[in-house]
């Protein structure tokens, strides 16, 4: 399209630069049959784009663009990357092949009636660059040199246009060099115009790059007799009456290339490139083409910074701790700080803690790192409150723009599962949910996302009433720690243990795992330690010990066959298995499980396919259908134990009931106690005297019971609130919906 006519047109060989206004496409358009028609520049406002309507984007298309003073059209033309606000933009273009000018092109009234005007600008005269040749390239096709063409884009900054190409050696013509112009374009002159490049070495394909103190980089790739082809780079400082630094290596070439896909061309070059860190406009970052192994490119990517100043720069710029359970404390994380710089950085202190993050070093300060050292420092997570923290670790040095380490975590935490209740997991096929079944209807309910997407099987601790999972691969298997009121699960160890497929606790809470292939380990939740037991004659599906007798039933991994549908009891000292009965349904039994009652429970059905809850006999393994349970890929389910009496009446709360805090007034921490007489979710918030909140120190399930829980006078963010009147308010809601809402007052003094 040119504007809204159907040109019949393909674009190629496409050039993008912008400004503050626009975005500017320029390209060579072809008929379909192959044939050159002219060079064409499209331009889009920018304030349509920030206004994310989604609606349709308009633009102005010039076509059919001329050298000036000439019908020669331009094959090849460049917008330019644009810093600062002029009131023009521009745009470059040369001849590929030999010349003694560059056609600076200047736009006006980009936005509401774009006028385009040219001007030549005279230039040191140039020849077109030869092809290049390489380590071992004798004999072969030659990598093509990109003639002289203008590449890559031009930058504009204060008022000069600087561009680059490569051209053939003034000295010796089999080689080639780098053409480097900087102009004036007021007037229309340049102000510097340098080849850079030694006889005996080819430069090709360059891309140029001026950061925000005209420091200027340009990288390109590189190749000698002795040398496979390479990415390299040259830069220079502003102020420096030397000029260009002679060329250092990005990334060596590795092997000798040569690829024409059957055709008589070496093709090389294009995608090599250069930018500006929109972060930091003291870093260029370089995409550069090389030999990556014989008859194989690829691009390296390199940063440069060039100012003459202390730099802190670290590998990552956001450290992610992940999941940990609060109170508790993360691994550490070693960061390493780099100066990348040309000076020394003194760093005079780290923040030794930031929220709920810390500075595991003790370091006397100041700490010195020369140009292009490094400093190790170790930070560790330790939350105690559940949520998602952001913090930044400041850093004070002598780099004064450097904002801080940024620093992100997620602390969660484990909380018992409910009395007497049927919990459940879903494999891949059910994006690995964690479910509450009804095993009166069959019924199922999810609690939540669990963060993994597939959870092979689920048992509930007796005797902490904490339910784990685990996720299972080919090299190893993790068992997980489920929060039981919403579903979430976390990786609590991970043993070196390939396709483990079902595990069970036995009536004194000691943890058993089942592979598929039919051998059964102990493992120690505390040691985090597993110890071989025995090993069956038949596959693994799932396993469930009777509460009463302590006697360990299994179901079979057989998807076909007679068998498939078999129940089976183990004895864990010979790995003999005792045949109980089949269900008579003629399927396999996904998982099974006792209640407390010693009543069997299984599940059924396709990984595909909604499965059901059956009930078993424990005496012929007869199955009988309770109903649908409305997910797929149910992989385990497991009773939790019963709630037990407790002797004492006074000891059960009656009411809702939050007490006084003590000590009141604090400094800097104080304990907040109260009852739950229903299992409910209980939020306890703190508000400041103008009904802010300040934070949410709990929110989360609570099970029947009186409970504690403290306040250190640090706000969500973790900084530390003023001295004042403070209120708590205890918020709890029952599974019916019934709601109680508590508010206290209490005083911080320091």
């Amino acid at each position: 399209m040119n504007g809204t006519t159907d040109a019949g047109n393909y674009g190629d060989y496409d050039g993008l630069g912008f400004d503050k206004d626009c975005i500017y496409i320029t390209g060579n358009m072809f008929t379909f049959s192959g044939t050159f028609n002219y060079s064409k520049l499209r331009i889009i406002p920018k304030a349509q784009l920030y206004e994310n309507t989604a609606g349709a984007v308009t633009w102005w298309d010039i076509w059919n663009i001329t050298v000036p003073n000439s019908s020669s059209s331009t094959f090849g033309i460049r917008p330019a990357i644009v810093f600062g606000t002029p009131s023009e933009y521009y745009l470059i273009y040369n001849s590929n092949g030999s010349g003694n000018a560059f056609s600076l092109f200047k736009l006006t009234n980009p936005i509401t009636a774009p006028v385009l005007k040219g001007v030549n600008v005279p230039v040191t005269i140039y020849y077109t660059a030869p092809n290049v040749n390489q380590l071992g390239g004798s004999g072969t096709t030659l990598i093509d040199g990109g003639t002289s063409q203008i590449r890559n884009e031009p930058v504009y900054r204060d008022g000069f246009l600087w561009a680059v190409h490569p051209v053939r050696n003034p000295v010796s013509s089999l080689y080639s060099s780098i053409h480097y112009v900087v102009i004036d374009v007021a007037t229309g002159t340049t102000v510097e115009d340098y080849v850079f490049g030694d006889p005996g070495y080819w430069h090709n394909y360059p891309a140029i790059m001026v950061d925000q103190d005209e420091n200027m980089a340009i990288t390109y790739s590189q190749s000698d007799t002795a040398h496979y082809i390479g990415a390299y780079y040259t830069s220079r400082l502003a102020n420096d009456p030397a000029g260009l630094q002679p060329s250092k290596p990005l990334q060596t070439g590795k092997g000798n290339y040569v690829v024409t896909f059957s055709g008589s061309t070496n093709r090389w070059g294009d995608y090599n490139g250069i930018a500006l860190d929109p972060a930091d406009n003291y870093n260029i970052w370089m995409f550069t083409e090389y030999a990556a192994a014989t008859n194989q490119w690829g691009t390296w990517v390199g940063e440069l910074r060039l100012t003459p100043t202390p730099h802190i720069y670290t590998d990552n710029s956001l450290i992610d701790f992940g999941f940990t359970e609060i109170f508790q404390s993360s691994d550490t994380i070693p960061v390493i700080l780099r100066n990348s710089g040309t000076v020394n950085l003194v760093i005079s202190d780290i923040s030794k803690q930031s929220g709920p993050f810390n500075l595991i070093n003790n370091f006397t300060y100041p700490q010195t790192i020369g140009a292009n050292d490094s400093l190790i420092i170790h930070l560790a997570f330790t939350p105690s409150q559940v949520g998602t923290f952001q913090q930044n670790l400041i850093i004070t040095s002598n780099d004064n723009s450097y904002p801080g380490l940024s620093l992100t975590g997620i602390a969660y935490q484990i909380n018992q599962a409910s009395g007497n209740s049927l919990y459940a997991s879903s494999g891949s096929s059910d994006s690995g949910k964690v479910l509450i079944i009804n095993p009166q209807t069959g019924s199922g309910t999810t609690l939540g996302p669990s963060l993994y997407s597939e959870i092979r099987s689920i048992a509930v601790h007796p005797k902490t009433k904490i339910v784990y999972g685990i996720s299972s691969n080919n090299i190893n298997s993790g068992i997980l720690r489920i929060n039981a009121p919403v579903g979430g699960a976390y990786n609590y160890f991970t043993l070196p243990l390939a396709d483990m497929g079902a595990i069970a606790f036995d009536t004194a809470g000691t943890l058993y795992a089942g592979m598929h292939n039919g051998v059964i380990y102990q493992i120690n939740l505390q040691t985090k330690e597993f110890t071989r037991i025995c090993s069956l004659k038949v596959k693994i599906q799932s396993l469930a010990f009777n509460p009463n007798t302590n006697e360990l039933w299994g179901t079979p991994l057989v998807v076909l066959g007679s068998t498939k549908d078999r129940i089976f009891k183990v004895n864990l000292e010979t790995g003999d298995t005792i045949i109980v009965g089949q269900t008579g349904l003629g399927i396999p039994t996904n998982a099974i499980a006792f209640d407390n009652s010693e009543n069997l429970y299984g599940v059924t059905g396709a990984s595909t396919a909604v499965n059901n809850l059956i009930s078993l006999n424990k005496q012929t393994a007869q199955g009988t259908l309770i109903g649908s349970i409305g997910y797929k890929n149910i992989t385990g389910i497991s009773f939790s134990p019963v709630v037990t009496g407790v002797k004492d009446k006074q000891s059960i709360p009656v009411t809702f009931n939050l007490m006084q805090n003590y000590p009141n007034p604090f400094n800097p921490s104080t304990t907040i106690e109260y009852s739950i007489p229903q299992a409910s979710n209980v939020k306890i918030t703190i508000y400041n005297i103008l009904g802010d909140v300040i934070n949410v120190i709990f929110n989360s399930y609570r099970d029947v019971g009186y409970y504690r829980t403290s306040w250190n006078g640090l706000d969500g963010s973790g900084n530390k609130v003023s001295s004042g009147v403070y209120f708590y308010e205890l918020k709890a809601v029952t599974g019916a919906g019934q709601q109680s809402i508590q508010m206290k007052k209490m005083i911080l003094l320091k």
